[in-house]
């Protein structure tokens, strides 16, 4: 699907748009612009919607393109568009270049950076990168950053972030030229091995492929202790390969492993995670030393340089203690030592410094009163565990807090703090395992 020139057709609720007094207005806010050496998504948009329409020369954006990381990511994403069709394809590629550089490569994922003088709080990720996946596909990039772009257009879509049906419409005209190069095809036969044994094979021999019409989806897990995976060969690097037909074929793959748990050593995979435990008033306590009876606080830091989709967070307890209760009645008393449970939050401003935050949401004035609401995590609370779940984690360092009672002296092997993705699993941070002793007759 391919739109017309800035997607306006969708806008003519009226009547028949007059594309030569657009095409005239969009001159005229062009030139104030440059007049004001006022630098916006408008603005290129502007120069956008007239280098497709025929109805401006390189020369007359130049400035824009000159006008550095003021244009942002989608700026950029424009731009090289703009610059491409009007034959300056060196401009139109080292403008796709400079917009790459705010971004970085996860596992299965991109994440972009948006520069500082185009950041906005309010404004989300999705019409900078839907705008890069349109210059990525138009410029010939590689498959597998196109579908990087494609996939984290996909996955960063959720109902905590700011979007509108402005967000959508740029969504689409970012998809548009890749779902015209790929046509309707979906790969329906797939084949797949390791070290020369099949994995899978869909449909089996002999058989057709469903009726539905629609592409093949498969989901498969292989233990390691039974065939075919356990019939290869240990410490050997193997092959996987792939037998499909000429259509697409989008894959992943996960290893899922148990540790011990007390000998688990930490690891930063994209997510930080710090653990503590501490008495009411803020001192640290040693796992191995845990008094007997006592309330402690059990305080997590989370770190991540970048924004993340769907991010839980599990806090194992050693079994001889338990979590207080938020909600009955005689928890009430803690409220002076610091609550029975909070959250913080520290993220970067446009400026560069740093901000601390205790909640974030939204207000909606009516001719009653002001009314808020605020975005929390959904939490749950096991025998030996809490659990946080955030949809949206912005970037920065956030810190949660609970308590816990100590009710049974023993030794306990308690395994380690883990924050990961639920959709990129390979993005995890963990603390170490702990053996965790609470002891009779400590006291604090």
């Amino acid at each position: 699907m391919e739109l017309e020139a800035a997607g306006l057709e969708a806008a003519r609720f009226g009547g028949a748009l007059n594309w030569d007094d657009l095409r005239g207005r969009l001159r005229e806010r062009l030139a104030e612009a440059k007049g004001e050496d006022a630098v916006s998504f408008r603005a290129a948009w502007s120069a956008w919607v007239l280098a497709r329409s025929g109805a401006v020369s390189r020369d007359e954006i130049a400035w824009l393109g000159d006008s550095g990381d003021r244009l942002g990511i989608a700026g950029y994403g424009l731009l090289s568009e703009a610059h491409g069709i009007l034959g300056a394809r060196r401009k139109a590629v080292s403008l796709y270049r400079r917009a790459k550089k705010f971004i970085t490569l996860g596992t299965r994922s991109v994440d972009a950076a948006e520069t500082a003088e185009a950041a906005d709080y309010f404004r989300g990720p999705e019409i900078p990168l839907a705008l890069l996946l349109r210059s990525a596909v138009l410029r010939g990039e590689e498959s597998e950053l196109v579908m990087r772009l494609a996939g984290s257009l996909d996955a960063g879509r959720n109902r905590r972030r700011f979007s509108s049906r402005f967000d959508d419409l740029w969504v689409i005209t970012g998809f548009a030229p890749l779902l015209r190069n790929e046509g309707g095809g979906a790969a329906r036969r797939v084949t797949v091995s390791l070290g020369g044994r099949t994995l899978i094979q869909e449909p089996p021999p002999g058989a057709e492929p469903p009726d539905s019409g629609g592409p093949l989806s498969l989901r498969r897990n292989f233990p390691l202790s039974a065939p075919p995976l356990s019939e290869l060969e240990a410490e050997t690097p193997l092959d996987l390969t792939f037998i499909t037909a000429a259509a697409p074929l989008y894959y992943a793959a996960a290893l899922s492993y148990a540790l011990p748990a007390e000998t688990a050593l930490p690891r930063d995979e994209g997510i930080e995670v710090f653990s503590r435990i501490e008495t009411l008033s803020g001192e640290k306590v040693s796992p191995d030393e845990l008094p007997l009876g006592e309330t402690l606080r059990v305080r997590v830091n989370i770190n991540t340089l970048n924004r993340r989709s769907f991010l839980r967070l599990v806090v194992p307890i050693p079994s001889g203690a338990e979590i207080v209760d938020p909600s009955l009645a005689v928890s009430g008393r803690y409220l002076n030592a610091g609550g029975t449970d909070s959250e913080t939050w520290t993220r970067e401003t446009v400026y560069g410094d740093t901000v601390d935050v205790t909640g974030e949401g939204g207000g909606r004035f009516s001719p009653e009163a002001w009314s808020f609401w605020f975005y929390r995590p959904v939490q749950k609370v096991y025998d030996n565990a809490a659990s946080y779940l955030w949809e949206d984690f912005y970037a920065g360092q956030r810190e949660i807090s609970f308590l816990i009672r100590t009710t049974t002296p023993g030794i306990y092997p308690t395994p380690p703090v883990t924050a990961s993705l639920q959709f990129e699993p390979e993005v995890f941070g963990r603390g170490p395992g702990e053996l965790m002793i609470i002891r009779a007759g400590e006291t604090r």
